[in-house]
């Protein structure tokens, strides 16, 4: 009988990677490691449904996402609830929803890191990585006064760039956001 040769995708039980002494399990429940990783940024870019309904980073990737990561808060008392989705770039499909819906009057009103299961494999493909509010009004939410806020750098320190939503994408490929993704390569 021939032996099996383990591959990326194929462990043995005693297996350890990355870290000595971490099982498979271990990994994969960590997230594995970084497919995309831009922790810079200290500016904070408001959004609300009254004018952006998304926002988010492109970039093209190749691996299983299984963990996303933005930093946001909120201001003041808006209302709704955010949802994380993976989109193909070329035709806007949806690829993928995060299990992980946030009621916005729950986020705090400091900078805190939000983290979105996945569990999508994609092959050197372009996509949208979003946050995309659905509001309920009222109360309307107001530029600086009621509003979610989203960490960013005002420089191109990684691949892509940051992407907003009103009725149409616009892409800034000189800014980023701060975002981790984290995966199996």
């Amino acid at each position: 009988m021939p032996k099996k040769v383990p591959t990326h995708r194929h462990f043995a039980d005693d297996f350890t990677y990355g870290v000595k002494g971490r099982t498979r399990e271990e990994y994969f429940q960590e997230g594995g490691s970084y497919l995309l990783n831009q922790t810079q940024g200290t500016q904070w870019t408001g959004w609300n449904p009254n004018w952006l309904t998304r926002v988010g980073q492109r970039c093209t990737l190749t691996g299983i996402i299984k963990k996303v990561r933005f930093w946001f808060y909120r201001t003041g008392d808006p209302t709704g609830s955010i949802y994380c989705r993976i989109r193909r770039r070329s035709d806007d499909v949806i690829l993928q929803t995060s299990s992980l819906v946030l009621n916005i009057p729950n986020i705090p009103t400091s900078g805190t890191m939000y983290e979105f299961p996945f569990d999508l494999e994609v092959d050197n493909l372009e996509i949208r990585i979003s946050l995309e509010v659905v509001a309920n009004v009222p109360p309307y939410w107001e530029t600086g006064v009621r509003e979610v806020r989203i960490c960013y750098i005002g420089t191109d320190v990684c691949q892509g760039g940051e992407i907003e939503y009103t009725t149409y994408w616009i892409e800034w490929m000189t800014y980023d956001c701060k975002i981790q993704v984290l995966g199996v390569p």
